[in-house]
């Protein structure tokens, strides 16, 4: 009986390790048959983390507005910044060197260009910064009602435009939940996206339950 735990919660987190599941400690693994709710992060869990730029909309030249937008993301190492910069260099846009770089947690970016300060980011920091939204709010709304996220940027006085960026979910998520929901758990998703975003994504998978627009310390 002294050798029979240990041996078999050893045998059920190498098994676990195979499969990609990492237990935190033998007591995490022991009271898992307690479990009635699972938890998943969003971005890169239940979707592919690689988001794609999806729409523009702007009061500037096109190919000027993705050459501000991207050389501030540049700095970031956030999937959506990722994927802004990576539309950047598919159309062979220039970036250039952005100074007084920050990133805000939860809501964005600030950094220099030719002496102007940039901001890129959620709805949050534009109003956090008193930026006059330019009337595009309801863009903005409309985009996240359609699974995708809307990234607002702008000087310090406007917003310029906003680029819309959507994470695909992977093609294991509808299922894997299903199963879950089998087995009489419930499944809630955890993300730092706005409501109308997330309750997009929740719908397509018939996820029991959402999170919304939770920080990282959340």
């Amino acid at each position: 009986l002294g050798l029979a735990p240990p041996m078999a919660i050893m045998v059920a987190t190498g098994k676990s390790a195979e499969l990609g599941l990492l237990f935190k400690n033998a007591e995490a693994l022991e009271n898992l048959h307690k479990v009635d709710s699972i938890l998943l992060d969003k971005t890169g869990t239940i979707t592919n983390g690689k988001p794609i730029v999806t729409d523009i909309d702007t009061i500037l030249d096109e190919d000027e507005f993705i050459k501000i937008a991207a050389s501030i993301e540049n700095s970031s190492e956030h999937p959506l910044s990722n994927a802004i910069v990576l539309y950047a260099k598919e159309k062979n846009i220039d970036l250039e060197k952005i100074d007084d770089f920050s990133a805000i947690s939860g809501k964005g970016i600030i950094g220099k260009l030719n002496s102007t300060t940039y901001y890129g980011g959620n709805e949050k920091l534009m109003v956090d910064n008193d930026i006059d939204l330019n009337s595009y709010k309801n863009l903005a709304e409309k985009y996240s009602s359609d699974g995708k996220t809307a990234m607002y940027f702008s000087d310090d006085k406007k917003v310029l435009g906003i680029i819309a960026v959507m994470d695909t979910p992977k093609s294991t998520s509808k299922l894997a939940i299903e199963e879950l929901k089998k087995l009489s758990y419930e499944v809630i998703m955890l993300t730092g996206d706005n409501e109308k975003t997330a309750e997009a994504i929740r719908k397509k998978l018939s996820i029991d339950k959402k999170f919304a627009e939770v920080l990282p310390k959340d």
